[in-house]
């Protein structure tokens, strides 16, 4: 989860944010973000592409779970996409 979306739930109330992400850069760039711009309840931790909690042991239930995941390649989406969607304005 990106450092803007784990700080605006932080913000509007949440106790606890975990986010993760595959990049180690990603991450240590969320931790400084989150250190700086007071958002002390946001937690950041590398995740594996295969499971976006291998970076903690999972102890309690979330209340809401986002993720921004790779669904599927281009060239299959090129092929599902209506021709017109290929290429937004």
């Amino acid at each position: 989860m990106p450092f803007l979306e784990a700080r605006a739930l932080f913000k509007r109330g949440a106790k606890k944010v975990i986010g993760t992400d595959i990049s180690e850069e990603v991450v240590d760039s969320a931790r400084l973000n989150a250190k700086s711009n007071g958002a002390s309840g946001v937690i950041f931790t590398k995740c594996t592409e295969e499971n976006l909690f291998s970076g903690f042991e999972i102890k309690e239930k979330f209340d809401i779970i986002i993720a921004n995941l790779p669904f599927t390649n281009g060239r299959v989406v090129g092929k599902m996409l209506d021709p017109d969607l290929k290429n937004p304005v």
